[in-house]
C-alpha cells in the first residue's frame, strides 16, 4: 500500500474516535437543565407586639438549603402595594412595587421587588431602594421596626444569597427615632 494512503488511513480511524467522544461530550451537556430561583419579599404588622417586619423569601426549583419560604404570621407581597402598619407612636406607610420576570435584560430572569417609599411617623427610611435583588452581591433583604417605651428601632440588614447556602448576612444598620 503506497504511503499516502497508509497515511490517510491512520487519520480516518483518528477520526473514528475522536467523533464518538465529541458526540458524547455534546450530548451529556445538553441532558442538564437549569436551576431557577425567584426572589421575594413578605411582611409581618404585629401591632400588639408592636413588631413590624419586612423579610425576603427565595424561591427554587429544587429542595435547597438556599430556599426560604414564607414565615408563620407574614403575608408573601407578589404585586404592587400600599399599606400601613400602627405600631402606637409608629405609624408606618409602605409602598412596595413588583415587577414580574422579563424575556430579555439584566437579570430579566425573576421577579424584582423595589421599597418606593417606607415612612415612619412621615420620616422616609427608604426610597427607590431594591429589596432582595440577587443580581447585585449585597442588597437589603430584611428589615425590622420595634417600638419600645422610649424610641422606634430601626434594623435594615444586607445579605448575598448563593445556591446550598442560603443568605448571608453581609451588615446591618440600626437607627432610633425618639
Amino acid at each position: 500500500m503506497p504511503r499516502a494512503a497508509q497515511f490517510s488511513q491512520a487519520r480516518h480511524r483518528r477520526w473514528l474516535t475522536v467523533i464518538p467522544a465529541a458526540a458524547w461530550m455534546v450530548l451529556s451537556t445538553s441532558l442538564a437543565y437549569a436551576d431557577w430561583t425567584n426572589p421575594g419579599a413578605a411582611y409581618l404588622c404585629d401591632s400588639g407586639a408592636k413588631h413590624f417586619s419586612m423579610k425576603s423569601v427565595m424561591d427554587t426549583s429544587e429542595p435547597d438549603v438556599g430556599t426560604v419560604a414564607v414565615e408563620p404570621g407574614y403575608s408573601r407581597i407578589y404585586t404592587t402595594t400600599e399599606f400601613k402598619c400602627d405600631l402606637g407612636k409608629a405609624k408606618i406607610r409602605v409602598k412596595i412595587e413588583v415587577d414580574a420576570p422579563r424575556a430579555t435584560g439584566t437579570c430579566a430572569g425573576f421577579t424584582h421587588t423595589y421599597i418606593q417609599s417606607m415612612q415612619v411617623n412621615g420620616i422616609e427610611l427608604f426610597r427607590n431602594t431594591s429589596f432582595n435583588n440577587q443580581c447585585f452581591s449585597d442588597d437589603l433583604y430584611e428589615i425590622e421596626i420595634l417600638q419600645n417605651d422610649r424610641s422606634i428601632q430601626v434594623e435594615s440588614c444586607y445579605a448575598t444569597w448563593d445556591w446550598e447556602v442560603g443568605y448571608e448576612r453581609t451588615r446591618c444598620d440600626h437607627r432610633d427615632f425618639p
